[in-house]
């Protein structure tokens, strides 16, 4: 287990120094809100230095004398989310973040179809900004009948333009929690 508190690019400079880890199970970031988002490399450079990684945790805090940046320039979306594809094996992410994660009900879907062993997701339940985040109510129902497997999950959620309604045939393991 691994817990770092410093800046993303330091962080990234660490994982890619070329260093393998190759026991190392779980890694666990807090990073302030510096300038640039560097979550692509970060993904990239995790993967590489811990092959064996199942447990990320990213963290993004307000440290004392940094502000916090006023737009969306530290956005994360699926284009980011997409990297996280290259660890295998991922069982468990959280991230925690100012503004809400801008993705669709579907490509939130197709991302969680591609980690069959995921039993927890926590993509930002919580996020500083209110801004209204493109992920609907509807995206329930969908994890429920494609990925079961999900267990614990935590996400920030507007009813969209049709409101609520949650359709599913499959048991709703994933509501229960």
């Amino acid at each position: 287990h691994l817990e770092l508190f410093d800046t993303l690019e330091k962080v990234n400079k660490l994982f890619g120094l070329g260093h393998v880890f190759p026991s190392l199970h779980s890694v666990f970031v807090t990073t302030p809100y510096d300038g640039g988002s560097l979550f692509e490399d970060f993904f990239r450079n995790l993967a590489r230095s811990c092959p064996q990684v199942r447990k990320i945790g990213l963290s993004r805090r307000k440290f004392p004398g940094i502000d916090l940046p006023a737009g969306h320039e530290v956005q994360i979306d699926h284009h980011v989310l997409q990297n996280l594809c290259r660890i295998k094996g991922l069982e468990e992410f959280f991230l925690d973040h100012a503004w809400p994660v801008f993705i669709s009900d579907e490509a939130l879907v197709a991302l969680i179809s591609r980690f069959p062993r995921l039993r927890t997701l926590h993509l930002n339940p919580n996020p500083i900004y209110g801004v209204l985040p493109s992920t609907t109510f509807k995206v329930l129902g969908m994890i429920s009948e494609c990925c079961p497997w999900v267990e614990n999950l935590a996400l920030y959620l507007t009813p969209g333009d049709d409101g609520v309604h949650l359709k599913t045939t499959a048991p709703t393991e994933v509501l229960r929690n």
